[in-house]
């Protein structure tokens, strides 16, 4: 029985991660299309490349036309588990909102270190930095 409980809650897991992967990229490009339509919400060809970035790197190394069809599924059976939750009010669930709001935080804080790491790094400051540490360590 356990050894069908696993592949289950593996594929449930990533049901329910695929979406919020594809969800970060946002996507309207005209050379991307809308490559399915789930209760009025679209998912776009970029959003199925996304999914494969967040993945493992076993699977991002992987030919996309390869894993697709997977992907997409994944990410339409994700999109209906999210979609059913929220018909059972489970985004109000006390635990489920605190969990968001950490989320939230960690994602906040990455943002804030990726604005200060980009503002303090420019090449010019790398390279000089570089013959620094070249002049320190001969």
């Amino acid at each position: 029985m356990l050894h069908r409980v696993i592949p289950l809650v593996s594929a449930l897991a990533l049901a329910v991660a695929l979406p919020a992967a594809a969800a970060e990229t946002g996507s309207a490009a005209a050379g991307d299309p809308v490559v399915a339509r789930v209760n009025g919400k679209e998912l776009h060809r970029s959003d199925v490349e996304a999914a494969q970035k967040s993945m493992g790197p076993q699977v991002q190394q992987m030919p996309l036309e390869t894993i697709y069809p997977l992907l997409l599924d994944q990410m339409v059976n994700g999109m209906l588990v999210t979609e059913a939750g929220r018909k059972d009010k489970l985004d109000q669930d006390p635990e489920v909102k605190r969990r968001l709001a950490k989320v939230e935080d960690r994602l906040v804080q990455e943002a804030y270190i990726g604005k200060l790491v980009g503002q303090q790094a420019s090449d010019e400051k790398l390279k000089e930095r570089y013959q620094q540490f070249l002049k320190e360590n001969p």
